[in-house]
């Protein structure tokens, strides 16, 4: 109870607060400049994948995902020689079967088979997909699928909990609870904007550390991005030049919205993030160079790499040194970087 009047009473001091801030609760770091700065040359990659929207690597295997489900949700291929190793996730109702399907990167290695969880809000259904096992045999292999009672986006804290992302108009509101029995263990909520202001500006992507409770969220309306861990101990922000003003932003029409970090891709040493700096309804088609803005999980700045290209998804193989991105037309090239 005590710690419900300390919340209503953190909400009553905020709605007096400056526009011109940070989004998140934490103490914000304005970044002006990178100590290093890369420009990438581009090499196209002789691909072609219908209807991909988002791009992952892990090892030597590219995953291209398709939101549509269009001929499975998954295509991988060998980054070594670009053969097509298999695809996977079907769309449908049956067991192993999806509707729509939402990832975030979250996968680790169970008794040396890589696996990768993902959740269909649709079916209300989460599943851990043994990407070893599948490429096996040739077809979908999920080692369990549970129901879950909510549409959130899901991601894992540790085996027995997750942190939810929910939709909540006017608020950034996360919640951390039981994935077994659906409990809330805790709930954060940051508001300053009145619930009639369009949902989407608050748009945040969110990608976890791959071993740490960690997790990085990519403002896409605010040039910003919030580093946090599921208790909030660690809860800091990063603004790439001052903070956009978050109540004149919310008075602006959808049209006008500035599109900021469009994405994140993380390791266990690099927070990357895809600074795009355009009108949002000209993301996928307009021209000119983006960049990916380089941080550590403590905030530094490390480097900047201007990508020639409007990709509009990536990822990053640390590995070979490798970006890898998509553009609007569904082509994908990669960028050799040094760090």
């Amino acid at each position: 109870m005590k710690t419900f009047f300390l919340f209503v009473a953190f909400l009553i001091f905020t709605s007096c607060h400056n526009g011109n801030t940070n989004v998140s609760t934490g103490n914000n770091t304005i970044i002006y400049d990178f100590p290093v700065t890369q420009i990438a040359e581009s090499e196209k990659i002789d691909l072609e994948i219908i209807g991909i929207n988002d791009l992952m690597v892990i090892d030597t295997l590219l995953f291209a995902f398709k939101a549509s489900g269009y001929n499975d949700f998954f295509e991988i291929y060998s980054t070594n020689n670009w053969q097509y190793l298999g695809k996977f996730l079907s769309q449908g109702r049956g067991p192993d079967e999806f509707l729509s399907v939402q990832f975030s990167q979250d996968y680790f290695f169970k008794d040396d088979n890589l696996v990768l969880w993902i959740s269909d809000g649709a079916l209300q259904k989460r599943a851990l997909l043994n990407i070893t096992q599948s490429l096996r045999i040739g077809r979908t292999v999920c080692d369990t699928i549970f129901r879950i009672t909510s549409d959130c986006s899901y991601f894992q804290v540790n085996d027995s909990m997750v942190l939810l992302q929910k939709y909540v108009p006017g608020n950034i509101c996360l919640s951390v609870q039981n994935q077994h029995t659906g409990q809330t263990i805790q709930e954060y909520l940051k508001s300053y904007i009145p619930k009639s202001i369009p949902m989407p500006l608050l748009s945040m992507g969110i990608t976890r550390h791959p071993e740490k409770d960690l997790f990085a969220g990519n403002m896409l309306f605010f040039n910003q991005i919030n580093v946090f861990s599921s208790d909030m101990k660690t809860n800091f922000s990063l603004s790439y030049q001052p903070p956009i003003d978050i109540f004149e932003t919310a008075h602006l029409p959808e049209s006008d919205f500035i599109l900021y970090y469009s994405s994140l891709q993380v390791s266990s040493e690099y927070i990357y993030a895809l600074y795009v700096n355009k009108k949002d309804d000209l993301f996928s088609h307009a021209e000119g160079e983006t960049e990916i803005h380089v941080f550590n999980w403590k905030g530094a700045p490390i480097a900047r790499i201007r990508i020639p290209d409007n990709i509009i998804y990536f990822t990053v193989d640390e590995k070979h040194h490798y970006i890898y991105g998509l553009k609007g037309n569904e082509e994908l090239y990669r960028y050799k970087f040094e760090i």
